[in-house]
């Protein structure tokens, strides 16, 4: 059973704003890159199970990456909600490096 269906603009900006808020409370707070990782899912439905388990899944492999390559996660926060799932990840490393591996995890 689903626990969200779907969802207005407002509650999207909302939720954008509340985001964008969360970020620089956490790069003020830890002064090293923030990866912040969500997937952006058409249509009006944005969270179920079946989103839930890719999204954990990529975010599984984004911190394998990170550890394969030496980065350090020093805080990790993830958000459930009806607008999509959201993890901040803070990493001790360089930007271009993180890039890359996020570029690497979209493409794949």
């Amino acid at each position: 059973m689903e626990r969200y269906g779907k969802v207005t603009l407002q509650q999207m900006l909302d939720a954008r704003e509340k985001r964008v808020g969360h970020q620089r409370e956490l790069i003020e707070r830890y002064r090293l890159p923030l990866l912040c990782f969500t997937m952006n899912i058409a249509g009006p439905v944005k969270n179920s199970d079946r989103i839930r388990r890719g999204f954990f899944y990529g975010l599984k492999d984004m911190e394998l990456q990170c550890l394969r390559t030496g980065c350090a996660v020093l805080h990790k926060e993830v958000w459930d909600g009806p607008t999509g799932n959201e993890a901040f990840l803070v990493i001790d490393a360089q930007p271009e490096l993180l890039k890359s591996l996020a570029c690497e995890l979209e493409d794949a």
